[in-house]
């Protein structure tokens, strides 16, 4: 079991450290564990970026958009990309898509979100082959 010394460290300045009062709680081993064995500490940073449906298309042709390998395929039937699609006409709110982006490359990688945006992108191509 990987151990980080800083927890390590932490741990021991609460134990060495607790203030007896009238209440004395049992240490628990399996808490310890688990607190041990918690996942790092990650620094997130979220921001609203309203994206018009444009802007989202032109990305996506430019390869800045990617569905990473853990998504599933495309399976929207015709039917519910069309409901995405009459939402978005008569002005219906319609959930948010979130997106990684890569520090490096500064690509978005689609976390939720992909039957929306590629239902929204067969439509636009769709709507430039026919001069709509």
């Amino acid at each position: 079991m990987a151990t980080f010394e800083g927890m390590d460290a932490r741990i021991e300045f609460e134990k060495d450290n607790r203030v007896l009062d009238d209440l004395e709680l049992e240490a628990i081993t399996s808490e310890d564990e688990d607190y041990e064995s918690a996942p790092p500490d990650y620094q997130i940073t979220t921001y609203p970026a309203d994206f018009t449906l444009k802007v989202l298309y032109q990305k996506w042709k430019a390869k800045d958009i990617q569905i990473p390998d853990f998504q599933r395929s495309f399976v929207w039937k015709q039917v519910q990309a069309s409901k995405l699609i009459e939402s978005f006409l008569v002005g219906l709110p319609v959930p948010a898509v979130f997106l990684y982006t890569e520090r490096n490359s500064q690509q978005f990688f689609v976390i939720d979100g992909q039957q929306r945006l590629k239902s929204i992108f067969i439509l636009l191509v769709a709507s430039k082959n026919y001069g709509l």
